[in-house]
């Protein structure tokens, strides 16, 4: 059964600001979805351990303003990703990279389990599809 680690949750404000600064981003709607390839020497040392990436979720409070709400909807991404990390991590491995990622929710409705579903395939689907090689990957 897979599980969401701490290990998996990026915390590093270093690699936060680096992530915004010099990060891709794509959409899978109602997820904004901004990532940074690491090499990886980087991700050793950013304490990825066995995973090839680390996640943060964000829910904006200028569309959600009481934290219950923005609570579930992170709940629900985090649920969300748990299910499908396996394959995307399957395709990093492939890749021999590691990635932070952070995603945003940027719906201006609650996201449905079917929605969620459907974005999270579609960030496995643009991970798959990226080229062979580390942090040079655009």
């Amino acid at each position: 059964m897979p599980t969401f680690e701490r290990c998996e949750r990026l915390k590093s404000r270093k690699l936060l600001g680096r992530l915004f600064q010099e990060g891709h981003s794509f959409m899978a709607f109602p997820v904004r979805v901004v990532w940074l390839p690491l090499s990886e020497a980087e991700g050793q040392a950013a304490r990825f351990g066995a995973n090839r990436a680390q996640v943060a979720i964000s829910v904006p409070r200028r569309l959600y303003r009481r934290a219950v709400d923005r609570n579930r909807i992170r709940r629900q991404i985090r649920e969300a990703y748990r299910l499908h990390k396996s394959s995307l991590y399957e395709f990093l491995a492939q890749k021999e990279c590691y990635v932070a990622l952070v995603l945003i929710f940027v719906g201006k409705e609650a996201p449905t389990c079917a929605q969620l579903t459907a974005s999270m395939n579609k960030i496995v689907r643009h991970f798959a599809q990226l080229p062979h090689a580390g942090p040079e990957v655009v």
